[in-house]
């Protein structure tokens, strides 16, 4: 049986605090300031994800970012991902659903929604164009 060192405890807090955004290892490491080390905060990170407590997107210049998973209000919680300003928008959504389930049922291919990120452009900055 695990036990939660104090390190994952600390971290898996700075992710609940910040549920509103995905972080990286870095992120997480200047929040826990000088007493974490980069090492401890990645092995710390491993464990959550092992246990399902957090989920990781790899961003398209390669880089991780890291959620909490309760973030996400259901099993079928979907993301979208503005190219623009980097914000990452929960979706829960009922049409989303449905494409899921079309692709379950017609192509036999089962979405792992709470990993999977639409990109696009978000409200905000289309209101700034």
């Amino acid at each position: 049986m695990r036990y939660n060192t104090k390190q994952q405890e600390e971290i898996l807090e700075f992710l609940k605090n910040n549920k509103a955004e995905s972080v990286t290892a870095s992120q997480i490491r200047s929040g826990l300031g000088d007493n974490v080390g980069m090492s401890t905060v990645y092995r710390c990170l491993d464990r959550l994800l092992e246990d399902g407590q957090i989920t990781k997107y790899v961003t398209d210049g390669g880089s991780a970012r890291y959620e909490y998973l309760e973030s996400c209000k259901t099993e079928m919680c979907f993301h979208c991902k503005c190219i623009n300003c980097g914000s990452l928008i929960h979706m829960d959504c009922k049409e989303l659903k449905t494409i899921a389930s079309h692709l379950k049922s017609r192509h036999g291919f089962i979405v792992d929604a709470p990993r999977s990120v639409i990109y696009g452009i978000c409200w905000e900055c289309r209101k700034e164009n």
